[in-house]
């Protein structure tokens, strides 16, 4: 009795709650609803590029980063998700993205057969492509 609770969220207005000194029992409810909040960005300047031909010759002499392409490929390998997400504690908000998730896939398929992947192209592609490069071999 007589704490004070704030309830903050991003995009929400932070919002107080006094926990009134009447109370009778040792526990209490309460629906507390919060208030959307506008969040405001800084103003943000577009420089064009002077002409359209020194975009293009820019653009095809440009030179990416190749440790950067490198890095960004390695960190998003398959493998590097898989052991990612091995190590991540499931909470509420990923059940309620699986659960949405599946809904959604649910709504999409709605009074279909379910997808049938031995139509699927690309596994078709990838399945060869592996058989191609050995990956399939028993050891």
């Amino acid at each position: 009795p007589g704490d004070t609770i704030y309830f903050s969220n991003f995009a929400y207005k932070t919002s107080v709650f006094v926990v009134p000194d009447s109370l009778t029992e040792n526990r209490y409810s309460i629906i507390h609803m919060l208030q959307k909040d506008t969040l405001n960005l800084p103003e943000v300047t577009v420089y064009p590029w002077p002409s359209k031909d020194e975009f293009e010759n820019y653009f095809v002499n440009m030179r990416p980063y190749d440790d950067a392409i490198r890095r960004a490929q390695k960190e998003l390998s398959g493998e590097s998700l898989a052991f990612v997400a091995a190590r991540l504690d499931a909470d509420a908000s990923l059940a309620f993205g699986n659960v949405a998730n599946q809904r959604a896939t649910q709504l999409y398929t709605n009074g279909q057969l379910p997808v049938n992947n031995l139509l699927n192209p690309y596994s078709w592609a990838k399945l060869i492509k592996d058989w191609k490069e050995g990956k399939l071999s028993r050891q």
